[in-house]
């Protein structure tokens, strides 16, 4: 008995079958994909609150300052400072070149970290970033934040805050991204590669990743309240936290 082989309509038949089930899974796996790039994001914040919280605890409640302008190049950013004391655990005293964006400070979901490079005194150094600092609340040098206000002012301040309302850190993108700015680049379009409203890069399905005062991470679809992250206008209405 002679076995009956497809015939052409056939396998074409199959081969659109195929194609309509890869185009239906297709989004559910890159949905899925983008989901565990965001659950990625969501871990680092979390360890970047707990060495955050290191850094305040010896330096009298004090963020980092966003930047500095002076001193080593390994010690001149928020992140390269904290991974240089050792409240990271990843690149403690090291002043090699980081040739490869990786650790706490690169979203899994940037296609294209930040390469931070700096020569001061002879010594060269460079890392990657993918999120900033909220500048308000630290500043962008050693004696002032970025706020107009006084140190001693923006402590008062702190003291009355309700600290799960004010973003730390959050997702960041363009070439200023070491801190997130209230009032910068506002008429920008959110999806602003190189200056988004706030720096703020809506990297996870149209919203960013925040880490919060109190230690808390939560995901925030974009746009977002200038009192989001501004310590002087500390009103929690309509305040996503």
């Amino acid at each position: 008995m002679r076995r009956r082989s497809f015939t052409l309509i056939e396998l074409l038949i199959v081969i659109a079958i195929i194609a309509i089930l890869a185009a239906m899974l297709l989004p559910a796996l890159n949905k899925a994909r983008d989901k565990a790039k965001a659950t990625g994001c969501m871990a680092n914040m979390k360890q970047i609150a707990f060495a955050l919280d290191g850094y305040m605890n010896d330096n009298a409640t004090w963020y980092p300052r966003s930047q500095f302008s002076w001193g080593k190049p390994y010690n001149q950013v928020w992140h390269d400072m904290l991974n240089w004391l050792g409240y990271t655990g990843y690149r403690r005293q090291t002043k090699t070149l980081q040739e490869t964006p990786e650790g706490l400070f690169v979203c899994p979901a940037d296609p294209s970290p930040h390469k931070h490079v700096l020569s001061w005194g002879g010594d060269d150094y460079q890392s990657f970033r993918s999120y900033g600092v909220n500048s308000l609340l630290s500043g962008i040098q050693t004696w002032y934040p970025q706020n107009s206000w006084s140190l001693k002012q923006t402590m008062n301040a702190r003291k009355s805050w309700n600290p799960s309302i004010y973003a730390v850190a959050a997702d960041s993108v363009g070439s200023n991204n070491a801190g997130i700015v209230a009032g910068a680049n506002q008429t920008n379009s959110i999806f602003d590669l190189s200056a988004p409203p706030y720096s703020i890069g809506t990297r996870h399905s149209r919203g960013a990743n925040f880490l919060y005062a109190d230690l808390h991470v939560k995901w925030i679809p974009a746009p977002y309240p200038t009192n989001l992250i501004d310590v002087r206008y500390g009103s929690p209405r309509n305040v996503p936290h």
